[in-house]
């Protein structure tokens, strides 16, 4: 999909991982929790987190931590690209 997107949007299609920045493809099992680490940190960075309570209200928004994570890995990704660029 990538690909297809620097191939509609030329060289400056700028792809942030954000998936990747939440471990989302980290399924290790963390300590204490028993929980995998892709779960742990979206729990950890969106709004009801992974409670019991949260159950009937989850809607996965980010919170604050959840909100500088995206943003941090959005202007890495920029900065990456600008660097790349000169």
């Amino acid at each position: 999909m990538n690909r297809q997107l620097v191939e509609d949007f030329g060289p400056s299609y700028v792809h942030a991982d954000v998936a990747k920045a939440f471990d989302a493809y980290d399924m290790t099992t963390t300590g204490g929790h028993g929980l995998p680490k892709d779960v742990a940190v979206v729990c950890a960075d969106t709004i009801n987190g992974c409670g019991l309570a949260a159950i009937p209200k989850r809607n996965g928004h980010p919170n604050h931590a959840g909100h500088k994570l995206i943003a941090d890995t959005l202007f890495n990704a920029l900065q990456q690209h600008w660097f790349r660029a000169r």
